[in-house]
C-alpha cells in the first residue's frame, strides 16, 4: 500500500488583500488561520488590530472558483481571497487540502504577443489570454509582483509562482494565437468606474483645433479592464463641439473628439457607462492670437 507523505508548509496564505480609499488610512485586512468551518480575519489599521472577525464555512479561492470576499473598512473595501496552501513532500502544491496540477504560463514569454512592453495593460491582457487558454498558474519575476498583479489574477482564477519557486508545475508556451478571439468578457474583473484623460485641456478658439479624450474602464485600484460591448454615453453644454469615435466600450477603452468653436468659452464633457459613476472633464478654449 503506498501512502503519500504531506507536509503542510502554511496553514494558510492570504496575505493579498486589496484595498480602495481604506489603504490610504493605513488598513489592511489578513485571514490568520482558516479550515472549512471557519477562518478569521483581521483587520489592522497603522500596524495596530482594530478587530478579528470570523467568517463561518468560509468560501475557499480556487482557480475554478476565484472568490473574492469584500469588507467594509471606514470609507474603504477590502478585498481578499480565503485559502490555504501547503505542499507534499515531492513539491507539488496542496490548495485547500487538495492536489493540484499547475498549468502556468511564463509572464516574459506571453508579453511577446504585445512587443515585450512590460505596461500594466499588457500585463492584464497576457494575463486573461493565459486563463482563456486554460492555464491555471502564472510565473512572475519579482518586479511584477505588485498588489495589481495579485488582485488581476486572484479575481480570474491564476496562482502566482515566482520565477524562482520551486513548485512542480507543467509549463504552456505561448505560441501563435490570435489575440482577439480569445478576449471575452468572461475572465474579467468588473470595471467600477472610469479614467478620463486628454493630450490638452486648453485648445485655441479658431474652428479647427481639437484636444482628444480618453476614457477607459477601471477597477477599484484605478487597474485597466479591458472590457467590451459596453455603452458609453456623453453630454456635453456644447453638444457641436465633441463626438465620440464610438458608443462602446471596445477593449476597454472609447475616444472623444473636442473641436474648439470661434468663442472663448469652457466645455464640459459629461461620461457615462453602464453602471458605473459618471465622471466630467472640463476642456478649455482660449482667443487665438495667430492669425
Amino acid at each position: 500500500m503506498k501512502v503519500r507523505l504531506l507536509i503542510i508548509l502554511f496553514v494558510c496564505v492570504s496575505v493579498t488583500c486589496y484595498a480602495t480609499e481604506a489603504l490610504q488610512s493605513g488598513i489592511s485586512v489578513t485571514v490568520d488561520s482558516v479550515n472549512t468551518h471557519k477562518a478569521f480575519v483581521s483587520c489592522w489599521k497603522n500596524g495596530k488590530k482594530l478587530f478579528i472577525r470570523e467568517i463561518r464555512n468560509p468560501h475557499l479561492w480556487t482557480p475554478d472558483d476565484p472568490y473574492l470576499y469584500s469588507m467594509k473598512v471606514n470609507s474603504g473595501t477590502q478585498k481578499f481571497p480565503i485559502r490555504h496552501v501547503g505542499r507534499e513532500m515531492d513539491n507539488h502544491l496542496l490548495l485547500n487540502g487538495k492536489s493540484i496540477a499547475l498549468l502556468a504560463g511564463s509572464m516574459d514569454d506571453y508579453l511577446k504577443l504585445f512587443g515585450n512592453e512590460a505596461a500594466d495593460d499588457s500585463i492584464a491582457l497576457a494575463l486573461v489570454i493565459m486563463k482563456r487558454l486554460g492555464l491555471n498558474a502564472v510565473r512572475l519575476p519579482e518586479s511584477m509582483i505588485s498588489k495589481n498583479t495579485q488582485f488581476y489574477c486572484d479575481s480570474i482564477g491564476l496562482i502566482i509562482l515566482n520565477n524562482n519557486s520551486d513548485f512542480l508545475f507543467e509549463e504552456i508556451k505561448c505560441r501563435n494565437i490570435s489575440v482577439d478571439s480569445l478576449m471575452t468578457d468572461s475572465t474579467l474583473p468588473s470595471p467600477n468606474s472610469l479614467r478620463i484623460t486628454t493630450d490638452n485641456r486648453i485648445i485655441h478658439a479658431n474652428g479647427y483645433d481639437v484636444a482628444v479624450v480618453n476614457v477607459e474602464l477601471i477597477d477599484s485600484l484605478n487597474n485597466f479592464i479591458p472590457q467590451s460591448n459596453v455603452p458609453l454615453s456623453v453630454t456635453s453644454n456644447i453638444p457641436a463641439c465633441f463626438k465620440c469615435m464610438t458608443d462602446i466600450f471596445v477593449k476597454g477603452k472609447a475616444q472623444i473628439i473636442v473641436r474648439s468653436s470661434h468663442i472663448p468659452e469652457t466645455l464640459t464633457l459629461n461620461v457615462t457607462a453602464q453602471g458605473l459613476p459618471p465622471k466630467r472633464i472640463n476642456i478649455k478654449t482660449i482667443r487665438n492670437n495667430h492669425h
